[in-house]
């Protein structure tokens, strides 16, 4: 109780020993989990991060405390959870490096008559935008993760839309391209959940805070 209420005592965190569970899509963990890692090693050598994958919206780790914090978009949060805005992401479309999209303007009736391949589910706010200009994309593929669907772009002339943390990841990393839109594409809020029990927990605070810096580095 006392650990709970008391938010003026800040102990050494190089002393604590703590595992701290993370649950967040492979995309993000892909940009920022090494970063984090490292910045544990440096100022929280005792602490454990455990990622686990992204799944439905449900609550229930955070409060029984198998998840930590909760990393992603959050749509509809309960009442007990807080919820913390990190950053604003638009949604980007890959391709590999020698796609005949990067070849030429980029129409919508282009980026239709390729396939795609799509991240967890096959229908979206992409399709939504399509749908205002009387198209319709042909999904070919749907995969578990973003790093998964990265790697199928290379054997074929799919598209792959992807967060832009993970998408500028992916680019640096693994020489996929970028397409420009006609439109400016579809923004999403991702942010970070955890219980109120972990509010001035001190190993916590320090998590919360170093994840939210990641968006500013």
């Amino acid at each position: 109780a006392r650990a709970l209420l008391t938010t003026d005592h800040a102990p050494d965190l190089s002393t604590v020993e703590r595992r701290l569970t993370l649950r967040a899509d492979d995309g993000w963990i892909c940009a920022h989990g090494g970063t984090l890692v490292a910045k544990a090693a440096t100022e929280a050598p005792g602490i454990r991060l455990w990622f686990t994958a992204e799944g439905d919206n449900d609550v229930q780790p955070l409060r029984d405390g198998t998840v930590d914090l909760d990393i992603g978009v959050i749509d509809d949060p309960t009442q007990e959870i807080r919820v913390e805005p990190l950053t604003q992401e638009s949604w980007v479309p890959l391709v590999a490096a020698d796609h005949p999209l990067t070849r030429g303007p980029v129409t919508w009736q282009r980026l239709v008559s390729h396939p795609y391949v799509a991240v967890s589910r096959p229908h979206g706010r992409f399709d939504e935008l399509l749908a205002s200009h009387g198209l319709r994309r042909r999904v070919v593929a749907v995969t578990p993760t973003a790093t998964a669907a990265a790697h199928l772009l290379f054997a074929s002339d799919v598209v792959c839309l992807f967060m832009h943390t993970f998408a500028t990841h992916a680019m640096e990393r693994l020489g996929l391209r970028a397409l420009r839109t006609p439109d400016p594409m579809p923004v999403v809020q991702v942010s970070q959940a955890w219980h109120p029990r972990s509010e001035n927990d001190p190993a916590h605070r320090w998590l919360r805070q170093t994840v939210k810096d990641l968006g500013h580095d």
